[in-house]
């Protein structure tokens, strides 16, 4: 270490250069950095070696601060705890904590404080308020937060608005799974991508027309991965049934039947190959275990795809599925064969979205992360 000079020195106080007070701080953080590495086998043996690395960061994390991201958005997500939690067990808005984040508000000391107590304490089984509830706890109302916060959304904005992305953070886990099938022009995919830089979003679109230009949002965000698949009960080579005229929205792999009488505008004068691939297998050969949240339109064969996840859906949060009220497709699933399937695989109704008289949305929330009874039903 180069040798600091003194500027001025009393009984009481030595006074130093600005820089070389920089460089006493930089040794002294690196002394203790240093200390820390050469202890850490002791305290493994002594406290446990799982109980200490719920202290460390993975190498990705440690490299997200480096390159100079929120220390309260990496510890946060380290945590497991989702920004509404965090917020609430922190005595600060969300709208604060969103600020801090993304480096709009650098926050009052005290906030910041409470912020780093809490982000120590959300631990395996011990809740934000240190009692001995599981994190699940705050989870749990932050996903009843959430859902109250879409309801609220389309009754401003109406029926037939646009799905609030933005609301999904505090709807799912840190750097989630999200599986956009039936992606089109990657309009939503991009909002994923952009919404959850932490996150994985698979999308599928078998149109390659429409596939081309999910490609260029795939070039531009790197957590997407863009497949020219289509998403069916059986793989192989399947009919694709080209939707034109009005929409090019509407092709699917099942036969148009209905979907005339309510979309005449809506010509399929084209019918191509397209290769199919089983979500199960997918996800299997893609070292996949779990898919958070499904953005789901399928065209009608959204049941026989959820079929192929078998045991493995109840690790899923929620699900934005387009139903399908009239057989507007040969042997389209109807909504109410869909419901009655999620129910049993343990998924809640949350928010209908059926102002149609054909089709709509519905959003399904696994009851696990629900209080005692759905948010719909308070």
């Amino acid at each position: 270490m180069t040798p600091i000079k003194i500027v001025a020195e009393t009984k009481d106080t030595v006074t130093v250069s600005r820089q070389d007070w920089a460089r006493l701080l930089a040794e002294l953080e690196d002394a203790e950095d240093r200390a820390a590495v050469s202890s850490q086998p002791a305290r493994e043996t002594a406290e446990g070696k799982e109980a200490i690395c719920q202290n460390c960061l993975t190498d990705e994390e440690a490299k997200r601060l480096v390159e100079g991201e929120s220390p309260v958005r990496v510890w946060r997500e380290r945590r497991g705890a989702t920004r509404l939690a965090l917020a609430a067990a922190a005595r600060v808005t969300a709208t604060c904590l969103a600020g801090i984040e993304n480096g709009r508000n650098l926050g009052r000391a005290a906030a910041l404080s409470r912020l780093a107590r809490m982000t120590r304490n959300i631990l395996g089984f011990r809740s934000a308020n240190g009692g001995d509830q599981p994190i699940e706890t705050p989870r749990r109302e932050a996903v009843g937060r959430a859902i109250g916060a879409i309801k609220d959304h389309f009754a401003e904005h109406g029926i037939t608005a646009e799905f609030p992305i933005d609301v999904l953070p505090d709807l799912l886990p840190p750097g989630p799974v999200i599986l956009d099938a039936g992606a089109h022009n990657g309009s939503h995919t991009a909002k994923f991508a952009q919404t959850f830089p932490a996150g994985t979003i698979l999308a599928f679109e078998p149109h390659p027309d429409l596939f081309s230009s999910l490609r260029q949002v795939s070039d531009r965000h790197p957590n997407v991965v863009a497949e020219c698949l289509a998403i069916a009960e059986t793989a192989g080579m399947l009919d694709f049934h080209i939707s034109s005229g009005t929409s090019d929205a509407a092709s699917s792999l099942l036969k148009p039947k209905e979907i005339r009488q309510f979309h005449p505008g809506n010509r399929f004068e084209q019918i191509i190959t397209v290769q199919a691939v089983r979500l199960d297998d997918y996800l299997k050969d893609k070292r996949i275990d779990r898919v958070d949240f499904f953005w789901l339109d399928l065209q009608g064969v959204e049941l026989p795809v959820l079929r192929t996840m078998g045991d493995s859906l109840a690790k899923t949060t929620a699900l934005w599925v387009e139903v399908s009220i009239r057989e507007v497709y040969e042997g389209v699933t109807l909504y109410g064969d869909l419901r009655a399937f999620l129910d049993q695989a343990g998924f809640s109704v949350q928010f209908e979205q059926l102002p149609w008289p054909d089709a709509g949305n519905v959003l399904f929330v696994n009851r696990q992360w629900l209080g005692s009874r759905p948010a719909w039903e308070r």
